[in-house]
């Protein structure tokens, strides 16, 4: 695919090696938690240079982890021909994410790229900044930028702090659902931000092992509010266990943002390990 494109948090490329991931806690590239694709087996990030705005480590672009969008055949002109697909790798008959700008005469109804019509390589020049997201601000890791609260703690040493503490062995854990309502975990910013993705970890690493697994959630649910309390964005994720999400925001300019956990897997506490937002600061 050419030069290989830089992850959010900056500029130059990782030069790690592939491997093959198992699940999201082993998805972490320079302080970013990406999400492991479990039908490849390779770790997505967030990219903004890539028309899909994900990539894997090495800045190939890709489409969303997990199988979430694009992954139907390449169309009428994607079919697996044994050859590598537009430079990059093989085609295995999945949507790589790159549009490979042959018109067969037809249009391709799961085009290779985001196009719906194939009628050549999408548009990569950055100078239309309506293009992307946050108007073509620089994107990063914006956490800091807030702080974080919860409905509930477990006990001392489980605060909603420890969750955007950046160490994978260390959780917030609730104190339960209670009489039945979901657990409430916010992060809020002193001030308009564009929200492009989230990401969170589960508890996979704790340094307790008996933390590790059972205290997750089948349900989450995210709202992105913005400075009048409007809702900018919602999106409800079935998240059995909760061993890691990525959610695709899109570029949402807002102030707070709200999880509302619910259909617990431990009566007694349910957390995660880290919680990231990525975007970048104004509107």
């Amino acid at each position: 695919m050419g030069a290989a494109l830089g992850l959010v948090v900056g500029s130059a490329c990782l030069d790690i090696p592939s491997y093959v991931c198992t699940g999201d806690t082993q998805c972490v590239a320079e302080g970013v938690f990406g999400a492991c694709d479990f039908q490849s087996g390779v770790c997505i990030y967030p990219n903004q240079g890539c028309p899909t705005f994900y990539s894997d480590v090495q800045g190939n672009c890709t489409g969303p982890a997990n199988g979430a969008a694009g992954t139907g055949a390449d169309g009428a002109d994607g079919a697996d021909d044994g050859t590598p697909d537009d430079g990059g790798s093989p085609d295995t008959g999945m949507d790589d994410g790159v549009d490979d700008g042959v018109d067969d005469g037809s249009n391709d109804t799961t085009t290779d790229g985001p196009d719906l019509t194939d009628d050549g390589p999408p548009d990569t020049d950055t100078s239309d900044t309506n293009d992307l997201p946050c108007g073509g601000a620089p994107l990063s890791n914006i956490t800091g930028e807030g702080v974080v609260s919860a409905s509930s703690v477990f006990d001392d040493g489980f605060e909603a702090a420890e969750s955007v503490d950046g160490d994978l062995s260390t959780s917030w854990f609730s104190s339960g659902p209670g009489a039945g309502d979901p657990s409430i975990f916010e992060w809020s910013a002193g001030q308009d931000v564009c929200i492009t993705t989230i990401v969170f970890t589960g508890n996979g690493l704790h340094t307790n092992p008996s933390f590790q697994d059972g205290f997750g959630f089948g349900l989450l649910n995210a709202i992105v509010f913005d400075e009048f309390n409007g809702i900018a964005f919602e999106q409800l994720i079935p998240s059995p266990g909760m061993p890691g999400e990525m959610i695709a925001v899109g570029g949402v300019v807002g102030r707070r943002v709200r999880f509302e956990l619910s259909d617990h897997e431990s009566n007694e506490c349910g957390g995660f390990s880290e919680m990231q937002v990525l975007g970048a600061v104004g509107g």
